[in-house]
């Protein structure tokens, strides 16, 4: 990984940037050359469906990254969500066992409350 790859969220979607047209180095002598030149309009269309050809490879590569990309994020928020999951069911079986514990200490200080009333009960006749 590089640092630019380290600089991006594994969450989010990296945007696509066009690529720069290519553009000829001395675009003024273009003209000239072409009027001596019979095949420079076929050259031209030749250069232009190279450029076309390289632009759509590229375009194909930084769909297949985003494919990639939206696959780990996919993966991680899958993830994640199971391990919410797990979480939210061992929270739920800890509350359930406490709230046992819990009815059972009640039931047992109610039956002892009610021993001690009918005691009293008892010792008052």
């Amino acid at each position: 990984m590089n640092k630019e790859q380290n600089k991006h969220s594994l969450g989010k979607l990296e945007p696509v940037s066009p690529s720069k047209p290519p553009t000829a180095p001395d675009a003024k002598w273009v003209p000239i050359l072409k009027a001596f030149n019979p095949f420079g309009a076929i050259a031209e269309c030749y250069a232009k469906t190279l450029a076309y050809k390289i632009e759509v490879k590229r375009l194909e590569e930084e769909r297949q990254r985003i494919i990639e990309q939206a696959g780990i994020a996919h993966h991680v928020i899958d993830k994640t969500f199971r391990l919410k999951l797990e979480e939210l069911s061992h929270r739920r079986i800890a509350l359930v066992g406490f709230y046992q514990t819990v009815n059972a200490e009640l039931e047992r200080l109610h039956i002892e409350r009610i021993k001690v009333l009918e005691m009293a009960q008892l010792a008052g006749c």
